[in-house]
This record gives structure tokens, sequence and C-alpha cells, in this order.
């Protein structure tokens, strides 16, 4: 008897542990799964005349090189929505892979106000990779369902203990001690097996909500955005190559022969397919491909062409000039120009009327750079400041010996006069 009642309390002792152990590698799963979808999760910043509010977004499909981020509706318009007449917002986003660089962001207007729902894009920058695996497993939500969010403090935030799942009731799903603060609005509600909704409320206390991803699906399915995300967030690495896929060739020629001229391809479903230049090929998958410039001095009209496998398949587009209004003879902005208020900037034409710039500090260290198109008079630029983290825009009115104009600084939406003179101030000529 006694052996008997040793063995059952051994027995009762190793399923605890075996119990426990289980409950701790879920948990690890499930904040392992939400840093890894990080990638896909963006801060947000609104501003609104003198408001600011900040929080979070979800990366769910790209069309023609734009992501599409879905986000709280009361983040980007306000707790009551946007006011009659009441200025737009100015949204920006900075991405996990680029922390520290602001991009600015359209507002689209579909919306669901009800559902709190709101969807904002941008061109997708060159060094941001998003995952499409990361759906959570259809039935993984119910009561009792451990769950992490990605974003608190303006931060991609995971934290370590999980909320757990109260009720799922009308598509929302309400969760115990999740941990959220004000500004994790947006954020992505993640299980151990991939995102299962979207923070709606981020007040501190011990239930906040979230609604369900299948309710967002079927709000981008109405609205027609790319909804590009399936499951298999967690899903072990297979271990074996993908089978070999016979391929073609794509060539698209501008009638004119004029070689040098950028495309962008998009598939059928409208993904991005690459980038390549007229006078080259690119191997491409069989199927069929939009193909579509993007120089913006050298228009073409946009063809549709198949590839089948194997073939190398030339197009040839009709395409006109662009560039607007050609500048003045001898008016030329490339070289060093000094700033009014200190420093100076570089500009360096790359094509036609394109260029690139680089922005120094009084003590010759480059602490910004960003691109200029030249039209008559007028240069359009686009820059970085990379040492105090913000993204700029703006029109200067060019003259032989200085350019003068405005620029628009994101976030904040402040509008800040600029002066820049072909010799240092303060030298006499």
């Amino acid at each position: 008897m006694g052996l008997t009642a040793v063995g059952r309390a051994l027995a009762g002792m190793a399923a605890l542990a075996g119990l426990t152990l289980m409950v701790g590698v879920a948990a690890a799963a499930g904040a392992d799964v939400a840093e890894r979808l990080r990638a896909n999760v963006v801060a947000i910043s609104v501003q609104r005349g003198a408001e600011e509010d900040r929080g979070f977004g979800f990366i769910v499909g790209e069309r023609r090189r734009h992501l599409y981020i879905i986000t709280a509706d009361h983040v980007v318009r306000g707790a009551g929505g946007a006011a009659p007449g009441a200025p737009a917002p100015r949204v920006s986003v900075q991405f996990f892979q680029e922390q520290g660089k602001v991009f600015p962001a359209e507002l689209l207007g579909t919306r669901n106000p009800d559902l709190d729902v709101a969807v904002i894009k941008l061109r997708r920058p060159a060094a941001v990779d998003w995952q499409r695996e990361v759906l959570g497993a259809a039935g993984a939500v119910g009561r009792g369902t451990e769950v992490w969010f990605v974003g608190r403090g303006g931060s991609w935030y995971v934290p370590v203990l999980p909320g757990v799942v109260n009720k799922v009731l009308n598509r929302v799903i309400q969760v115990d001690r999740l941990g959220v603060r004000p500004g994790s609005s947006g954020a992505p509600l993640i299980s151990a097996s991939g995102w299962v909704g979207m923070v709606t409320s981020d007040r501190s206390g011990e239930l906040s909500d979230a609604l369900s991803v299948a309710a967002i699906a079927e709000l981008a399915r109405d609205w027609n955005i790319p909804w590009q995300l399936r499951a298999g967030a967690v899903a072990p690495p297979s271990g074996s190559a993908p089978p070999a896929v016979s391929t073609g060739e794509l060539c698209p020629r501008p009638a004119s022969g004029k070689t040098g001229v950028l495309f962008e391809l998009y598939d059928e479903s409208d993904n991005d397919a690459g980038t390549v230049k007229s006078g080259e090929c690119v191997p491409v998958a069989p199927g069929s491909y939009w193909v579509s410039s993007i120089d913006s001095n050298y228009q073409c009209q946009d063809i549709q062409v198949r590839v089948a496998a194997g073939e190398r398949a030339t197009v040839q587009l009709v395409c006109e000039e662009q560039g607007g209004v050609t500048p003045p003879p001898g008016l030329d902005v490339t070289g060093t120009w000094y700033g009014l208020a200190g420093g100076y900037i570089q500009i360096h034409r790359t094509d036609g009327q394109q260029y690139t710039f680089q922005d120094f500090n009084n003590f010759g260290v480059m602490v910004g750079e960003g691109t200029a198109s030249m039209s008559g008079t007028i240069l359009t630029l686009q820059g970085f400041n990379s040492l105090l983290g913000f993204a700029y825009s703006g029109t200067l009115e060019v003259s032989a010996e200085r350019l003068n104009g405005m620029l628009v600084v994101a976030p904040f939406g402040q509008t800040v006069p600029v002066g820049f003179v072909r010799r240092p101030p303060g030298l006499g000529r």
C-alpha cells in the first residue's frame, strides 16, 4: 500500500511537471511568433492640427510596390472621427527594419468606424520585407487561449507574459490582463499559431478588446484592398528544397529603341514581380504580366504579356518623353549650395532632370540625403535627416545664385522656409 501510494504521488507529480513544461513551451512559442511578426508591424504617428496620436498597424498586402496597412480608425481619425472641415490628418509610419526613419503615408477613405478599422498605404521602402504566412489557424481563439501583442510606447514591445482570452462575441475578442497601454491601438493580437486580431481598446485595465482577423479580412475583400496573408506562421521548415520551376524571359522595348528606361512588372494578381530596364531581359515564372514604366522622364503605355516556360518574350511599348518644362539654358543646380542658416548641400545629376543630394552640417558631417527633380525653375525634393530621424519634402525656386522655398517636415507637418546660395554666406563676391 505504501509503495502504491508513493507511485501514485510520483505519477501525479510527473503529470503536473509535464503539464507545466507544455505550458512553458506554448508560451515560449507564442512570444517567439509575436517577435517574428514584428516585420509586419508599423508604428503610426498622426498629426491633426496641434494634436498628435500614436498607434500601430499591420501590413496585409502589396500592390504596385505600395504596402496596405490595417489600423484602428480612431488612431488616424480620432475618437470621434474627423470633424467636418477639419484639415486632413498627416500620417507617417516607421518600420521595424528601418527604425528611426519616418515615411509619410496616405490615409484611404475606406473605413468602418463601427468596427474601428481604417487603411493607410505607402510606397514600400527598398529595405523593408514583410511576411505573408502570418495567420493563426482556423478556430485558434477561444476561452482560455493565450495571446500576445506587438506595440507599446512607440516601440515593437512584446510582453513576456501573455493575456488570456475571456470570450469571443460578435467578432470581438475580449482578453484578460493583456498589458496594453494608451498608444497600443491597432497593434496585432497574436496567438501561438499566428495573427488573430487587432487591438481596438488600449486602456490600461483588466479587460482589453480586439477585432478578429476574420472580420478584418471580410472588410478587406469588400474594399478591394490586397489581402495576401495566409496561415502558417509557425509551420516548421519542410527540410526539402522547393521544386524547380522552368522560367521564361521578359524583355520590354520602347518602340523608339531607347535603352535604360526602367519598368516594373506585376503578375495576374497585381503582385510585384520585379523590375527590368529596356535593353535587358529578366527571368520570370510562366504566366501573364503587366509591364509599367516608372521613369518620370519617359512614360510608356502599360501592356500585358504572357510568358511561357523557356520563351523569351520581347514586347514593344508606345512611349513618349516627359519631364515637364525644360529648365532655361545655363541653369544648373548641380554642385554645392550653402545654407543661409548654416550647413550645405551637394546636388548630383543622375539622369535627365533627376538628381540626388546630400545634406551636411556646419562640421562637414553628412546628416541626410534624398532625391530631387527639376521642372522649369522649380526643384522638387524629398529627403531624410538621419541625425534627427525625420523625413521632409518641398519645392525650391532656382536661380543662377540662389535656391529659395519651403520644406514640410514629417511627421509634424511643420513648414520651414529655407534658402541656399552658391557662395558661403559672408564671403565677398
